[in-house]
């Protein structure tokens, strides 16, 4: 049985065209009879390109997979309340704090204070001081969330639409390695056209257990 070589489809071995993506299926043609220098150069060019084929379908399938994963915002921090709670709880408590003074100065003591008016501005201008501080550091901060959840985004999409040109050009730069690749591999078997295989005829080819291509696939057909 063989393998489309475009999509990896499993084929009948008479199958004329692809019936998953329906490539036509070039015929398998006989092993070279190359001499010994001839079928060292074919293989080491063979090796060589599987190697960079490995490294090219690695790249894309990363790039794929980045790409499908979805855009991670996080939480919208456009809330205010979410900065000011802790302000409201300090001027009230900082209400009842004043309140207790107020009473204790203006009517505990033996000599009130002179001026009380005055003194129930300054107590009251405590809490109200810390509500209005807490509220324009909370709209502030909430701005400031938004602002840089809005630069976080457009940095995501302009990283994805990077992401997405390197995956076009990945899938081609794959596309012409495999185009050069079945004008020089078509004649060697299905099973044999990766990196190891080219890898495993070298070594019977330089350590002499094979003369040449033909006999090296011999040999590992054994």
């Amino acid at each position: 049985m063989s393998v489309c070589r475009k999509c990896g489809n499993k084929l009948k071995d008479d199958a004329l065209y692809c019936n998953k993506c329906g490539s036509k299926i070039e015929a398998v043609l006989p092993i070279p009879d190359l001499s010994l220098k001839e079928s060292l150069d074919l293989v080491e060019t063979l090796q060589t390109k599987y190697t960079e084929l490995n490294d090219l379908e690695s790249e894309v399938s990363d790039c794929k997979n980045e790409l499908s994963r979805p855009l991670v915002h996080g939480r919208t921090p456009t809330n205010p309340f979410r900065y000011f709670w802790k302000f409201l709880l300090a001027s009230g408590i900082a209400v009842v704090v004043c309140f207790w003074l107020w009473l204790a100065t203006c009517f505990r003591f033996s000599n009130p204070f002179p001026w009380p008016e005055a003194l129930t501005i300054f107590y009251a201008i405590i809490p109200l001081g810390i509500f209005i501080f807490g509220l324009i550091y909370s709209i502030r901060a909430s701005r400031a969330d938004y602002d840089g959840l809005v630069e976080y985004t457009n940095q995501e999409l302009q990283d994805r639409a990077d992401l997405r040109k390197k995956y076009r050009e990945l899938e081609s730069r794959l596309a012409d390695r495999k185009s050069e690749l079945i004008k020089i591999d078509s004649n060697i078997p299905e099973e044999y056209r990766n990196a190891h295989s080219m890898t495993k005829i070298k070594y019977l080819l330089e350590s002499g257990k094979a003369s040449s291509l033909k006999s090296a696939i011999t040999c590992l057909n054994k």
